[in-house]
């Protein structure tokens, strides 16, 4: 029987994510959410290219932010 995550995980088709993406994607899967500074951490970029990546991943219908920035969470539709 398949978990939540791992349903999600086989709805989208990774060759649509970049590698930085699929990391964050990962990193969700396993934690439930990311913040756009643990991005940068994980992903070793500056603000300006985590907010980008972030906002990209929304418009793929990827993810959904909840609350407000700068303290807003990055969650899996």
């Amino acid at each position: 029987m398949l978990d939540e995550h791992t349903k999600k995980v086989e709805t989208i088709n990774t060759q649509e994510l970049t590698e930085q993406e699929q990391i964050i994607v990962n990193f969700i899967n396993e934690h439930g959410s990311i913040r756009r500074i643990t991005v940068e951490d994980l992903l070793d970029v500056k603000v300006s290219r985590a907010k980008e990546i972030l906002s990209t991943l929304v418009g793929k219908n990827v993810l959904y932010i909840e609350g407000n920035v700068p303290s807003a969470k990055y969650k899996r539709k």
